[in-house]
């Protein structure tokens, strides 16, 4: 049975009802009939399509490529080869969608091809969770390069500046310094990142104890630290702490420590504080130690400047005041972060 417009109506009946894009085409590929919701998701209707050829619809005029292999695919399932790829379609508003396409042949009682079906399928969440996947991947291999190329040095710079005896617990302590910073990152509520203050107390918890009689404070901003800043401040905090149970605040009863991070201020900069008083009065050292250099080092990298080190009998005091290029997190990014979360779960 055909209407007027010489389309069969039980053909045009199927291909409604069908979830997936689908044409009914003659062999030479110009359009017979056409899926509502494929001519719904591109924003024209069937006789802006009927009769012409089917590589020059609307759904492929945004890429002359793609239109040349739509029309090789229509000569060869004209020829009774079935051909199937991915590509972006367009539609309406010149938004874009990942369809999985196939074109086959359709024969009547003799074998004749009388027909061709045009069929596809949106895969466009797939795609974006292969591209999630991928980009998962890629992530997961780079901070996994990081953390050898971390621990590599760390070993490397141990052993050069450590006594033989004391070389194997010197390292090892900065790693589980290292450690600790990526137990806070793993577990922390947005995934990678920490504050300040959870990452302080992270690297002070095996050395105080909660009964203890000194005291210590943390103050910090409450934005969250870059993953690579917040582990390379991890092990500052680790050398200032292994200091401090050593010789400072940390080996005596009635020590005392207070450390803070800064926000920027108005002039784009950041200040960083360790303050020690104890008990036993401790005498400079002669010679310049690992911790030190490390120290120096690792400041430089995150504010651009050299920290300030003072040693009193009673105590010790360390600043930093630079203007680091990278430091906190954006908020705008977990601003778009979120808004993006919600539209995938909105979609789903």
């Amino acid at each position: 049975m055909t209407n007027q417009g010489g389309f069969d109506l039980r053909a045009h009946e199927l291909l409604n009802k069908t979830i997936a894009f689908a044409a009914l085409l003659a062999p030479d590929g110009t359009v017979r009939d056409v899926s509502e919701n494929t001519l719904t998701a591109a924003g024209v209707s069937l006789s802006d399509v009927q009769h012409l050829p089917f590589w020059r619809g609307y759904w492929f005029s945004h890429d002359g490529k793609l239109q040349e292999r739509i029309r090789r695919s229509i000569a060869a399932a004209a020829a009774g080869e079935t051909t199937r790829f991915d590509f972006s379609a367009r539609l309406a508003n010149d938004e874009r969608l990942h369809v999985d396409f196939q074109i086959a042949p359709v024969q009547d009682a003799e074998g004749s091809i009388v027909e061709l079906l045009a069929s596809g399928s949106d895969i466009t969440e797939r795609e974006q969770t292969k591209a999630r996947l991928e980009l998962a991947l890629r992530d997961s291999d780079h901070r996994i390069k990081n953390i050898f190329s971390t621990v590599r040095a760390l070993a490397r710079m141990t052993k050069h500046h450590s006594p033989p005896e004391q070389a194997l617990d010197n390292f090892l302590g900065r790693f589980e310094a290292l450690a600790s910073a990526h137990r806070v990152l793993s577990s922390a509520d947005r995934s990678g990142h920490t504050t300040f203050e959870t990452l302080v107390r992270a690297v002070l918890k095996p050395y105080v104890q909660e009964d203890a009689e000194r005291s210590f404070s943390i103050s910090g901003s409450p934005r969250l630290l870059l993953r690579d800043r917040a582990k390379l401040l991890a092990l500052c905090l680790h050398e200032l702490t292994t200091n401090a149970v050593k010789y400072g605040a940390l080996s005596s009863v009635g020590g005392k420590i207070k450390v803070s991070l800064s926000d920027f201020d108005a002039e784009g900069r950041v200040s960083f504080s360790w303050y020690e008083e104890f008990d036993t009065p401790v005498l400079p050292s002669s010679r310049t130690g690992f911790g030190t250099k490390f120290l120096e080092m690792s400041f430089q990298d995150i504010f651009g400047t050299n920290p300030q080190l003072e040693l009193a009998p009673d105590r010790l005091t360390l600043t930093v005041l630079g203007a680091p290029a990278q430091l906190y997190e954006r908020e705008n990014d977990y601003e778009h972060q979120d808004r993006a979360s919600s539209c995938h779960d909105h979609r789903g």
